[in-house]
């Protein structure tokens, strides 16, 4: 079969035809991602999301380029995206998350100490005990 009967038997439903729409156009897909994050992982997600979004999209395919082209811009959409929120997110430090108590506050007081909280483990050690 070629591309574009594959493409329309995918639009009717076809998983197959999908399938092989997908098999030819994958390496490729995962070259820009890996280029994009210099990560596998975030590679890997980058195919994935591109995928789910060519499946739920394969409707709106107009045929206008070639089908590869309209995966790749769809992938290239996810790394741009993927990239931008890593890009906004802002590590804090653990005691910014500490209740009731600042950074300041934490290095004033120096009796108050991560161990303060309740322990998970020693609470059903003290419950089993009681």
């Amino acid at each position: 079969m070629n591309e574009k009967e594959d493409i329309k038997l995918a639009q009717a439903g076809d998983f197959e035809a999908f399938s092989r729409l997908i098999e030819t156009n994958k390496s490729k897909l995962y070259a820009l991602g890996l280029k994009m994050t210099g990560n596998k992982q975030d590679a890997e997600d980058i195919v994935s999301e591109t995928l789910i979004k060519a499946i739920d999209n394969i409707d709106k395919f107009r045929g206008d380029s070639a089908f590869g082209t309209w995966l790749y811009s769809i992938a290239l959409n996810q790394s741009r995206a993927l990239l931008a929120k890593q890009k906004q997110t802002v590590l804090k430090e653990l005691t910014e998350y500490l209740p009731q108590n600042s950074s300041e506050d934490m290095h004033q007081d120096k009796s108050l100490q991560l161990f303060d909280w309740d322990d998970p483990h020693s609470q059903l050690e003290s419950a089993e005990l009681k």
